[in-house]
């Protein structure tokens, strides 16, 4: 049942990784089931930012700086936790709207 959720979630196999993160996943999923609808919609369906949005755009030109200059993982870790905050601000900013 949870791979499946998973699968539908990402839209792919989930890979080696899915077997590696599978129990901590899960439990992640389950605390979040209020907004898993969400999860759902394609982009660049809110809250999935549209394609041509400056920040996305920044951030994906500044992980490649980053990459260049001090290596992959780096940059996919800056990446990853920079997207996710701007997704938590943008999320306040519409609900102040």
């Amino acid at each position: 049942m949870f791979m499946g959720r998973v699968i539908k979630l990402f839209g792919d196999s989930g890979g080696e990784s899915l077997s590696q993160w599978a129990e901590q996943l899960e439990q992640y999923l389950d605390e979040q089931a209020s907004v898993e609808h969400l999860r759902e919609r394609q982009m660049p369906q809110p809250p999935w930012p549209a394609n041509d949005n400056p920040m996305l755009g920044y951030l994906l030109t500044r992980a490649q700086e980053i990459a260049a200059n001090e290596g992959q993982r780096t940059a996919l870790v800056w990446l990853a936790a920079h997207a996710w905050f701007e997704g938590g601000l943008d999320a306040i900013h519409n609900t102040e709207q």
